[in-house]
């Protein structure tokens, strides 16, 4: 549900692609294969290998949330963490399901850091962020929505209605968000 439906928006060309699935991931896709299109990328063979880059960068993003998550809890635990969550970026070119997935678990790694860090410090912008980040990756995979819940009632248990608040303001706006997203890929709402 990834290559064929980027390749088909990348091309200009009629999507094949479920009303129930999200066109997120299609944009996503379809703009790795432009940017290698600027660099004369035009064979299939490397246009998905752009597309396992574009990937591959993306979950970088994880290394930053692993970094918070770890950074006041000892070197031998900051360093595996490090070493595991950079290993995430190699993750496209062993996994069969690498394309929404492989997204969603970057952005879930950076929001339980951004989270954990923000409640350490008392930085309700990080701790908010830290939501969105989630509500961000269940865009990728509603799957990960029940993390976001759960991770909620957990955080409002344990640090209280204020951080309880910015978890469902970011649940709130990652909501918006995802209309937004239907509207824009003309979805039709009953």
């Amino acid at each position: 549900h990834g290559v064929l439906p980027a390749y088909e928006f990348f091309s200009h060309q009629t999507l094949t692609l479920p009303d129930y699935r999200s066109h997120l991931l299609t944009w996503l896709l379809a703009s790795f294969l432009w940017l290698g299109s600027l660099f004369g990328v035009s064979s299939a063979v490397s246009q998905v290998r752009v597309i396992y880059l574009g990937l591959a960068m993306v979950s970088l993003v994880s290394i930053v949330g692993a970094y918070l998550y770890t950074r006041d809890r000892g070197r031998l635990f900051s360093c595996l963490s490090m070493y595991l969550m950079a290993a995430i970026a190699f993750m496209p070119f062993v996994s069969t399901r690498a394309f929404g997935e492989a997204v969603s678990l970057s952005f879930v790694v950076l929001a339980f850091g951004l989270c954990e860090w923000g409640i350490r410090r008392r930085l309700d912008l990080v701790v908010f962020c830290g939501f969105l980040a989630l509500g961000v990756a269940s865009l990728w995979r509603f799957q990960v929505g029940l993390i976001f819940i759960s991770y909620l009632l957990i955080a409002g248990r344990l640090y209280g209605r204020r951080v309880f608040a910015l978890g469902v303001g970011a649940g709130v706006l990652t909501f918006f968000a995802q209309v937004l997203i239907d509207k824009m890929s003309g979805k039709v709402f009953m």
